[in-house]
């Protein structure tokens, strides 16, 4: 059975990294390429306003 108090030998190396690193890795990631993509945006001609 696992036991979740054994020592467990965990990197630390991405408590390193700092914030323009991860940035510049964020961005040339292509998982993130649709955020790229334009964005369609409502605008008040759309449609009916909502009336709650």
């Amino acid at each position: 059975m696992f036991n979740y108090n054994d020592d467990i030998d965990v990197d630390d190396d991405a408590d390193d990294m700092d914030e323009a690193d991860w940035l510049m890795a964020a961005a040339s990631n292509p998982v993130f390429d649709f955020l790229k993509d334009a964005e369609d945006i409502y605008t008040l001609a759309d449609g009916q306003p909502f009336n709650d």
